[in-house]
């Protein structure tokens, strides 16, 4: 690929030779991180201490750019009030400082000269707005340049999404304060995504939107930020987790560890639930069978 492209990457929980491989793949040679927290608890190996030194063996170079990184705050000065998720407001109220433009314009000229990635750490496509998607070789994504009039986001989220909704009644400190409302399964993404930036900015580190309650059943997508936990609760009658993204820690008396991909039941026991890295999960669950049966 000519200079003039720039790919998006997320690092996920790849090993750091698997991000390698995969930017080798594509001819990039130069990865630009914008993380705006550089590090990792549960995926060190992509620490900013640690992965130049590897992308320099590969002869891939590494800059950091923080001025491009979401977790941006906002304040009741903002003008882009259009925005309801925070996140979304901050990085849009970011996107007109000089911080922002100055890093932006070094991602251009860089793209102009060489094959450029941006890292983030999820693996899905960065919502970077003055960058317009393209189509690279398959199972890449690439974009390149274009106008800066283009729709603001929060890297590593969607856009123009709506607010969280009410969870399960059986989860502990549940922070939700919206009514109930049933979402299609085509904008799951968008609103796992929605959710984990609600998570990573929120002081209790967590967030969830019930999707649906019909009669007995009830699915509840819930984001946990690395390191938060949903402590020990009772469990419902019947259920499952499937994890969208991260990973997850179950204790019921016995220890599972579960990833994206993973469905797994319910533990029918009392059970805790931890993020051991920023994670997303949908619960399915029966509840009050009791009642239903008479």
């Amino acid at each position: 690929m000519a200079p003039g492209t720039v790919y998006t990457v997320g690092h996920s929980t790849r090993s750091a030779e698997e991000l390698v491989a995969l930017l080798r793949e594509f001819g990039v040679q130069e990865l630009v991180d914008i993380r705006t927290v550089p590090r990792s608890r549960t995926n060190p190996q992509f620490d900013l201490d640690r992965l130049p030194a590897t992308l320099a063996q590969a002869g891939i170079e590494h800059t950091y750019c923080k001025g491009l990184g979401g977790l941006r705050p906002t304040s009741g000065a903002s003008v882009n009030t259009a925005w309801r998720n925070a996140s979304f407001r901050g990085y849009a109220d970011h996107m007109q400082t000089e911080e922002f433009r100055s890093a932006l314009a070094g991602l251009e000229e860089l793209a102009a000269q060489r094959v450029a990635a941006i890292m983030f750490a999820e693996a899905r496509l960065v919502a970077l707005p003055p960058l317009a998607r393209g189509r690279g070789p398959a199972g890449a994504r690439a974009r390149r340049p274009a106008h800066h009039g283009a729709r603001p986001a929060d890297p590593g989220g969607a856009a123009g999404l709506r607010r969280r909704r009410r969870g399960p009644d059986h989860l502990p400190g549940h922070p939700s304060r919206h009514a109930t409302r049933r979402r299609t399964m085509q904008h799951l993404n968008e609103i796992a995504m929605q959710h984990l930036n609600e998570a990573r900015h929120g002081e209790h580190g967590r967030s969830s939107e019930r999707l649906l309650h019909q009669k007995v059943l009830r699915q509840t997508l819930i984001a946990l930020r690395e390191g938060s936990e949903l402590s020990e609760h009772n469990a419902p009658y019947a259920g499952s987790l499937q994890v969208l993204h991260g990973r997850i820690r179950v204790r019921s008396g016995k220890e599972l560890v579960l990833e994206a991909g993973h469905l797994h039941e319910l533990p029918l026991a009392r059970h805790s639930v931890e993020a051991l890295e920023d994670a997303v999960f949908l619960l399915t669950a029966v509840t009050g069978i009791e009642d239903a049966a008479e």
